[in-house]
């Protein structure tokens, strides 16, 4: 299938107003006006052979013009404060916003410069510069405690902890929040051919879908005596025909629900012996949209075959349909076809 900015084929009235536009109006404002966008216009001009009238007064637009400029004593001002101040305390200082000082630094090549003359920025305001005290805690505690205990103690948000441990390349030992120890996991290979998982999860205060997923991965499940604990619910030969009755007639949600099975389920079923969604544009389905799109609308012809709007117009358009002069509106029903058209659609 064709695709790029030609894909979208142009209309006759189209190329009309093209050719009226072109010569005296930028590229920006004709991909407005007509719904395209600019390298669809410019590379229609240039198939059409349509020139821009330089002669005739025709003037690339300026570009757009910075109404701050920043004078001189600001950015001495700039250099001045950039090593003792943040950015946002910068642009309070000399009333700009902190993106504007922060493309001035970069523009300027403040932290090279610096960085040449082996002077360090002092980042952050003075509330929020780590001090050699809050430093220390954070070394002694990071290593066995959690980041929202450390947060928490040193009154920051546990972000700033975590950038202030990878600056220091400090290393966590600490257990995770939802990590499993060793005793959880002994007492579910325990007890997972025995209880159900419900009893389990109420034991050991974790929700039902977390002990499943836990016993799954450690293999606990494997061989397992009891059926339930099982990870795979086997297809019997019925489920196998009927997947392959409904597939392609019915959604994947559908289909799981009248199988009692879940979505990701019937989707990998399906993908292992070979299920594809059938083509929708069979010779049936082609004829009719021919008989019936020149007298309704995308929507209407959607509804026919099953499939999008969208989907209409383009193949509509790949076969050079266009809409009969005798569809009095958009709204029009195929049963208020005159008498002549019909027999015409029957041929």
């Amino acid at each position: 299938m064709k695709n790029g900015p030609e894909f979208k084929l142009y209309t006759k009235a189209e190329i009309r107003r093209l050719k009226q536009l072109y010569p005296m109006t930028h590229n920006k404002d004709i991909a407005k006006i007509l719904g395209r966008t600019t390298a669809s216009v410019l590379s229609k001009a240039k198939k059409l052979g349509i020139k821009k009238d330089w002669a005739g007064g025709y003037r690339v637009p300026q570009p757009p013009q910075n109404e701050n400029p920043w004078t001189k004593d600001e950015i001495g001002e700039l250099r001045r404060m950039y090593l003792n101040l943040s950015n946002g305390d910068i642009a309070k200082k000399l009333n700009r916003t902190k993106q504007a000082v922060q493309a001035k630094t970069r523009k300027l090549k403040l932290f090279g410069e610096f960085k040449e003359q082996g002077l360090v920025r002092k980042t952050g305001s003075g509330v929020n510069r780590w001090s050699d005290s809050e430093i220390d805690i954070l070394k002694k505690l990071y290593p066995e405690k959690s980041k929202d205990y450390i947060a928490k103690k040193l009154g920051r948000t546990k972000k700033a902890v975590e950038v202030m441990g990878r600056r220091l390349k400090l290393t966590s030992n600490a257990p995770r929040k939802n990590s499993w120890t060793i005793e959880e996991d002994t007492f579910i290979e325990e007890h997972i051919a025995k209880w159900p998982i419900e009893k389990i999860a109420e034991k050991l205060g974790k929700t039902f879908n977390a002990i499943q997923r836990r016993a799954w991965k450690k293999h606990f499940t494997r061989n397992c005596p009891n059926k339930h604990h099982t990870q795979e619910k086997f297809w019997t030969n019925q489920e196998l025909k009927q997947l392959e009755h409904w597939h392609g007639k019915l959604s994947k949600k559908a289909i799981a629900a009248k199988l009692g099975r879940s979505v990701q389920s019937v989707k990998a079923k399906a993908k292992h012996i070979g299920l594809r969604k059938p083509p929708i544009w069979t010779a049936k389905n082609i004829a009719i949209l021919k008989k019936y799109f020149p007298f309704e609308t995308n929507p209407q012809v959607a509804k026919r075959i099953g499939t999008n709007p969208s989907s209409i117009r383009l193949k509509a358009i790949e076969f050079g349909l266009k809409r009969s002069i005798y569809a009095a509106g958009k709204k029009m029903a195929p049963l208020s076809i005159s008498r002549n058209i019909k027999q015409r659609l029957k041929k």
